[in-house]
């Protein structure tokens, strides 16, 4: 039984296997041979193993060698893919494009034995007695037999005729003195050779005959004529009106180094000549001399005086931005626009294009389509392609792509904030500056629409939370004042004192007993408390309620003016207060800011600490 298994097994799989030959074999494609660098020989050896039929054809070539592949005909190409069948023409080397020996051939023979090549072919007769009429004398120029030369090249075969009582001048183009004398000498001309100077050809080239004869006038054998070669000269030409190319171009035909700088001017159209560095045209300099040439670059007059003027990055779609004319004379808003760098990218992710015309000392505010009215209400235009929140740098950028102003998070972001520009500064910059900004509270809009807006001097505690018992989130409770050990600490009443009595929030002062700033702190302090009116403790939600060592946490308002405020103010404390939340908005500007202004209040004027 297993045996039956077997050969049954053995049947199967050959018949398998010669189906998939039969297979392969009807599915293999044919595919052109690569041929490159073979003779006719060897390519017939690789084409002969497909099922196709082709043809050899000779050309005239000069970059591969004669006898060898050049390419198949126009469509097929080395590794292509091909039916059965198919006709293939295939291109060798025939021979190079190479000038014949025509020495002692009539016209007749020169045209069989030239038309075996590839040349465009005119004939010149020159009247000399040392040749048959009608025979071969030379090619023209510097072309001599044996040169293998472009396919197509332009070249002129000089024939023999016999001389007669007159002479025709003979084309000298391109020919060189020693060139020149023998062509004339054959002739028997009576000539002068006359140097002058040409930078436009090389050493001894011919320029022109003189008194206005040209290539082909019939003169007598006697009649004397000038012929005017090239000698070079190191003189600076005169490049006006020419651009970089062209100056190139006129440099080359002197022995100087060359240095071509751009000079920002709009007397002379960009990128034309200006002038030589402590050189003039038609000035000889030394062989090697480095020769400065300027071109110009035109000035650009760029527009700087529209900046933004107010930034809103506030709750969910309440984004706008403000923009304001510097200047007395009115914008074309359509030479700016609003590119936005998204996440911290260096590329640009949103670009908005601006249009319209803004008015001497006006604003025009950008707000997205979807912000709170208050914000639409001062929009100027509506867009969905604000699309900045916090980490994300926003840029001016004049037509000449020049970045105007900046707006961009560097140590912080610049999420859930209205920045103003602050009235001192007058104009825009493309380094953002923080300082530059007076910073508002989350979805603050005071500031938009005009500008420049008067930033506020000062604050009190907002009466909504003296409903909210302390120590709840923000809840606030009046006392009395008892006394006070240090300049961050103190007792109150009632219920705040010993273990449970008060410390700071946001401030850091120095011990008592450690010095002079210690015992200032403690007076202000005291002097502020014990002549208070009205003192309020504020309990505040970043903070919690208790410190480690189980004090009271608060703010302490005092008449109305916060104390852990003054204290930083004055110089007698750090600033160490950081609310993430920004929960307290006072007087439309948040507790953080507050705090920051006072340190910066106190380092400006050298108070305290800072002195």
């Amino acid at each position: 039984m297993i045996k039956k298994i077997l050969l049954s097994f053995v049947i199967i799989t050959s018949i398998f296997f010669i189906v998939s030959c039969e297979q392969d074999e009807i599915d293999e494609p044919q595919i052109l041979p690569i041929l490159t660098g073979l003779n006719k020989e060897q390519a017939s050896t690789l084409l002969d193993d497909l099922d196709i039929t082709y043809t050899f054809v000779d050309v005239i070539h000069n970059e591969i060698r004669t006898g060898r592949f050049i390419s198949y005909e126009e469509g097929f190409s080395a590794g292509m893919e091909i039916i059965n069948d198919m006709h293939v023409t295939i291109y060798f080397t025939k021979y190079a494009n190479t000038l014949p020996d025509l020495t002692g051939l009539s016209i007749d023979d020169i045209n069989i034995e030239i038309a075996k090549f590839d040349f465009e072919v005119t004939f010149q007769e020159v009247a000399t007695s040392a040749i048959e009429e009608g025979f071969f004398i030379s090619y023209s120029g510097d072309y001599q037999a044996g040169d293998i030369l472009p396919l197509g090249t332009e070249i002129t075969i000089l024939l023999a005729k016999s001389p007669e009582t007159t002479i025709q001048l003979p084309n000298l183009n391109f020919l060189y003195i020693n060139e020149i004398m023998n062509r004339l000498d054959q002739l028997n001309i009576d000539y002068d050779i006359i140097e002058v100077e040409n930078n436009n050809y090389q050493v001894g080239e011919f320029i022109a005959y003189g008194e206005d004869f040209v290539a082909g006038d019939l003169i007598e054998p006697t009649t004397g004529i000038e012929v005017f070669v090239a000698i070079n000269v190191n003189r600076l030409p005169d490049l006006t009106g020419k651009n970089q190319s062209q100056i190139l171009h006129e440099i080359s035909k002197i022995n100087v180094i060359i240095e071509i700088r751009t000079i920002e001017t709009n007397d002379v159209p960009e990128g034309l000549f200006v002038n030589y560095l402590n050189r003039e045209a038609g000035q000889i300099v030394n062989e090697g001399a480095a020769i400065v040439v300027y071109i110009a670059t035109p000035i650009i007059v760029i527009n700087r005086n529209l900046m933004f003027s107010t930034y809103i990055e506030g709750t969910l779609y309440n984004k706008a931005l403000e923009l304001y004319n510097l200047s007395n004379e009115p914008i074309d808003l359509s030479e700016f626009t609003i590119a936005q760098y998204l996440d911290g990218s260096t590329s640009i992710g949103v670009e908005i294009a601006l249009e319209g015309i803004l008015q001497a000392h006006d604003t025009y505010v950008i707000a997205h389509i979807n912000a709170s009215q208050e914000i639409k209400d001062k929009a100027d235009i509506l867009t969905d392609q604000l699309y900045f929140n916090g980490n994300d740098s926003i840029e001016l950028i004049y037509q000449t792509n020049h970045v105007i102003d900046q707006i961009a998070w560097v140590i912080q972001y610049l999420d859930n904030r209205t920045l103003s520009r602050k009235t001192s500064i007058t104009a825009p910059s493309s380094t953002f500056n923080y300082n530059d900004w007076d910073i508002y509270s989350n979805d603050n809009y005071s500031p938009l629409g005009s500008h420049p807006t008067i930033f506020p001097t000062s604050f009190t505690y907002d009466s909504y939370y003296l409903s909210i018992p302390f120590p709840e989130n923000g809840g606030m409770i009046e006392v009395t004042f008892i006394s006070n050990n240090d300049g961050d600490t103190a007792q109150f009443n009632p219920g705040f004192t010993s273990e449970d009595r008060v410390r700071f929030v946001g401030i850091d002062t120095n011990e008592t007993g450690s010095g002079t700033l210690a015992t200032l702190a403690r007076q202000f302090v005291y002097q502020r408390l014990s002549t208070a009116n009205e003192i309020y403790l504020q309990q505040d939600p970043s903070s919690g309620v208790r410190e480690t060592f189980g004090r009271y946490l608060a703010l302490v308002w005092a008449d109305g003016v916060l104390l852990n405020y003054e204290i930083i103010k004055y110089g007698y404390a750090a600033n160490a207060y950081y609310d993430s939340a920004r929960t307290f908005s006072l007087n439309g500007v948040d507790l953080n800011t507050w705090m920051q202004l006072a340190e910066t209040y106190a380092k400006t004027n050298r108070l305290g600490m800072w002195a």
